[in-house]
């Protein structure tokens, strides 16, 4: 694994490779700290015009969390299917109620629209219990879910305006 000297005193990152995110280990003064980032282009973090994505299953509560941040390019998005279909593999999904934090999520661009509206489908076809998206005070944005969300045939959407101060 390739060590990379950081720009911060007394640290370096272990970058390993994976099909669809990289991790990185930061070593701080002899401690280890194992940290997960999800990353495109630059090796100090995510290049802010491209779009990230974390997935974690909640097994104890029966919930898959995504958190999507940035702008989603047509590869981002088929990334992100790839690792949802992952996560979703070994688990029921209509057990499962699904909770996406689009807080940080940017207005998607037009040629990427059928993309989302394909994980749309995608989510219905799941059968999930009930679809929380969860948004900052952002209505071009939440327009624009809404209206995929009833294209899509998914009735069990339900978008919240969350508004920090």
């Amino acid at each position: 694994m390739p060590i990379i000297e950081s720009e911060y005193p007394n640290t370096c990152c272990i970058v390993s490779n994976f099909d669809f995110y990289k991790t990185a280990k930061w070593i701080y003064k002899g401690l280890d700290i194992a940290v997960e980032l999800f990353w495109t282009n630059s090796i100090y973090g995510r290049d802010l015009g491209m779009g990230s994505f974390i997935l974690k299953t909640d097994t104890a509560n029966k919930v898959i969390n995504i958190e999507l941040d940035g702008t989603f390019s047509e590869e981002d998005g088929l990334k992100s299917i790839q690792a949802y279909q992952q996560t979703i593999n070994p688990i029921t999904p209509a057990d499962y109620e699904l909770k996406i934090d689009c807080r940080k999520l940017n207005v998607t661009a037009p040629d990427v629209v059928p993309l989302l509206e394909s994980c749309f489908v995608m989510f219905k076809n799941d059968g999930f219990v009930k679809v929380n998206l969860t948004l900052e005070n952002n209505p071009i944005l939440k327009m624009q879910l809404s209206r995929l969300g009833r294209k899509a045939g998914l009735d069990n959407i339900e978008i919240i305006s969350a508004v920090t101060v």
